[in-house]
């Protein structure tokens, strides 16, 4: 979405109490509610179960973005395994904080998916081929056995 984009609909966002819309930053869907405040939210990809290999990098993930000038917290559906990075600001934040936020969200799952794919299995390119002479050494033991 284009910048100017992004602010003119922030911008009513912000001005319409109540408003819901969604909004894609880089490809990032993020959802932004204006209820006396905003509330912003972007879905991890995958279902992260309660195992320790799965919530731990979630929760470094999560206390890292504590530590820093914009922190976001993190909300758990354990039903349906779905993780949401959430942000919570005053009614009167201003247009630039809320497109720093949603910019903020969408580096935050950006960063999320990048561990998801330290995380995956390596798998090779090819299974290593079978060489002839062990193939048909096997297929004549099996006729020859009968």
């Amino acid at each position: 979405m284009a910048s100017n984009e992004l602010y003119a609909q922030l911008e009513a966002c912000r001005l319409e109490a109540g408003g819901l819309f969604e909004c894609w930053v880089d490809g990032v869907s993020i959802q932004v509610q204006n209820r006396g405040g905003f509330f912003c939210r972007v879905a991890l990809p995958g279902r992260i179960g309660m195992q320790n290999e799965q919530l731990a990098p979630l929760l470094r993930l999560a206390e890292a973005s504590l530590m820093g000038d914009d922190p976001i917290a993190l909300a758990y559906d354990s039903r349906q395994q779905r993780a949401c990075l959430v942000r919570w600001l005053n009614a009167d934040a201003d247009t630039s904080t809320l497109i720093a936020t949603v910019e903020n969200l969408a580096n935050q799952q950006a960063a999320w998916i990048q561990v998801l794919a330290e995380q995956a299995p390596r798998q090779p390119a090819s299974r290593p081929a079978i060489q002839a002479s062990l193939g048909l050494g096997l297929l004549h033991r099996g006729l020859m056995n009968g």
